[in-house]
């Protein structure tokens, strides 16, 4: 479980520190705070090297056609300097200290190279009518460290417009850590349908499991009895409910055309399940769900985090959606079946002083008393 991190030089963090961090950690703040920001460093943390970039560009919906320095690492760096400054992120779990770093590689065969496009719609023309100068193209490298040791590093050079060329070395002991790692990043527009949902439930039926799904979707709607993956046509499979009608048929319904609140729901809590051990980040977590709702959210969330010890960290706008996790965790811990330290919950609320960034920790205690006198937190 993560506990605490420290951020320098990524995206609008200059330098940044949350010092705690509990299992269920929800993420509040005005627009441009560096909410989603603080979850794409934590992801940055805990992702392979090679392809991190190709991932959070992915989750953000910035893929490109094309790669270039610029579309695809360098809006990272904070002020988007990737020539004076270095992305630096140490963070901590239960066990060790961690720290990766990342920028310019400073590799003594470093060549910049500038790449030159030249266009003539006439040929038969002396001057060139055009001189477009592309990106220019340099390796970047990555250092991991556990403690002082050097655990992992690795070398990314864009060869096209569509390759990029990878050299790694990691310790033993570092990719066994990887191993044990898991983490799962859902942004305000996951899709509902994708490739990754279906794995997701495939590793949760294995596991005997699919019960849990179930009855969370039953509290939406109660006519689902079932929910399975259907493949047809050839097609990849797509994940279905079976429906009980109020004159007792029976007919199989796509998910994904049931409405966007359930399908929400659904891949949220199939993603904590399937991801055991390990930490889900989701951003905007209100999104598409009525305020009614949400106390019944993260009392389904917690439930099922805490079945599979998953750490949830996710960003919110909406003070209902706070109000519902503190009264879903307080509902829960007088249940003689969850056993909750006093820490389990907390709340972290991101501010803008000047050109910095700052972050105020709210326990339980402290974010009940917050609520009864009044205090804005969103």
């Amino acid at each position: 479980m993560l506990k605490e991190i420290g951020i320098c030089n990524f995206k609008q963090f200059d330098k940044f520190f949350v010092k705690r961090f509990s299992p269920i950690t929800l993420i509040g703040g005005k627009n441009n705070t560096g909410k989603s920001s603080l979850l794409e460093a934590i992801y940055f943390c805990y992702s392979q090297p090679d392809d991190v970039f190709f991932r959070l560009n992915r989750i953000r919906r910035l893929s490109s056609q094309t790669l270039t320095p610029s579309e695809h690492w360098e809006h990272y760096f904070y002020m988007h300097d990737v020539d004076q400054r270095r992305i630096a992120i140490t963070w901590a779990d239960e066990r060790a200290k961690f720290e990766v770093s990342c920028g310019k590689s400073l590799s003594s065969d470093e060549q910049v190279t500038e790449e030159i496009n030249v266009r003539n719609d006439r040929p038969h023309v002396e001057r060139l009518d055009d001189l477009t100068a592309i990106s220019r193209n340099y390796p970047i490298s990555f250092q991991v460290h556990r403690g002082h040791e050097l655990q992992e590093e690795c070398t990314l050079r864009i060869l096209s417009d569509v390759q990029v060329n990878v050299q790694k070395k990691i310790q033993k002991s570092m990719q066994a850590q990887r191993a044990k790692w898991g983490i799962q990043f859902l942004s305000a527009h996951f899709s509902y349908g994708t490739m990754d949902v279906i794995n997701a439930f495939g590793r949760i039926e294995l596991d005997n499991r699919k019960e849990e799904v179930i009855k969370a979707a039953q509290f939406i709607d109660s006519r689902i009895k079932d929910i399975s993956t259907i493949i047809t046509g050839g097609q990849n499979g797509r994940l279905y409910a079976t429906i009980q009608q109020d004159d007792n048929e029976i007919q199989k319904v796509p998910l994904q055309s049931m409405g966007d609140g359930i399908n929400r729901l659904l891949v949220m809590i199939i993603t904590v399940l399937a991801t055991p051990n390990g930490i889900v980040l989701i951003d905007e977590i209100e999104n598409g769900l009525h305020f009614s709702i949400h106390e019944l959210l993260w009392e389904l969330l917690i439930r099922a985090a805490t079945s599979v010890h998953v750490q949830i960290i996710a960003t919110t706008h909406s003070e209902a959606c706070l109000d519902g996790a503190f009264h879903a965790m307080e509902k829960l811990k007088s249940q003689p079946d969850f056993d909750f330290g006093e820490d389990e919950f907390s709340y972290i609320r991101m501010a803008k002083s000047g050109s910095s960034m700052q972050a105020r920790f709210f326990d339980q205690e402290t974010y009940s008393y917050a609520m009864q006198t009044g205090i804005e937190l969103r």
